[in-house]
């Protein structure tokens, strides 16, 4: 499904996106892709599975979307990516399976988006054919602000939260952070003045660091 207007109201239930971009495909497709900007999209109770591209893929800007009770799996690429110059988005996300994807279970690539995450499953992703070692989650852009609570990510091959931006800002509640390849939670070098709190986590048995911190001028609060 493409969303490729703008201004829309668009609502999702009980649907299945699963298994699209088959055959002689122009380009790698997606489940539910949104070109557009300023929609309005809520999505419950629905199965995203298998498809060649992302499940879901932001490449519009000021876009809203709420979601809960999904299913996310064994796409070709990210579970949900917010693309490179996609910005100022926001998206709710509760009671999702978000597993198996070749590429990060969710991956911010943009600026300045509010991200809410309840009750999230990001493990087991990075698998297959994947390019680079993959996170649960991964925060690629700057400026963004992510709240987290009760989310699993374990057995990822690379973090289970990674930082790749500037000045975002992320609070963690909850989490289950446990078995991925590399940190727990990872700041990485090059990636300044971010700011984030973790509280009631547990962060255990991973390959490196439960919190690593190698970037400069950062705030961690745990």
């Amino acid at each position: 499904m493409d969303i490729n207007s703008d201004r829309n109201f668009v609502s999702l239930k009980k649907v299945d996106l699963s298994g699209n971009g088959v055959g002689a495909a122009i380009e790698i497709e997606d489940g539910l892709e949104i070109d557009g900007s300023n929609n309005t999209i809520t999505i419950a109770d629905a199965t995203i599975n298998n498809n060649p591209g992302d499940g879901i893929d932001f490449n519009g800007s000021n876009n809203k979307v709420t979601a809960s009770n999904i299913s996310i799996s064994g796409n070709g690429e990210d579970g949900i990516e917010i693309s490179e110059g996609s910005n100022d988005n926001v998206l709710n996300l509760t009671n999702a399976d978000i597993k198996g994807n070749t590429g990060d279970g969710l991956d911010i690539n943009s600026d300045r988006n509010f991200v809410s995450l309840k009750k999230v499953d990001l493990s087991g992703n990075g698998v297959g054919a994947a390019i680079e070692i993959e996170d649960g989650l991964e925060i690629d852009g700057s400026n963004n602000t992510i709240t987290v609570s009760h989310i699993t990510s374990n057995n990822n091959p690379g973090d289970g939260i990674d930082f790749n931006g500037d000045n975002n800002k992320a609070v963690i509640t909850g989490a289950t952070i446990i078995g991925n390849g590399e940190d727990g939670i990872e700041i990485s070098e090059g990636s300044d003045d971010n700011t984030l709190t973790v509280t009631k986590s547990k962060i255990s048995n991973n390959a490196g660091e439960a919190i690593a911190n190698r970037g400069s001028d950062n705030i961690i609060i745990h």
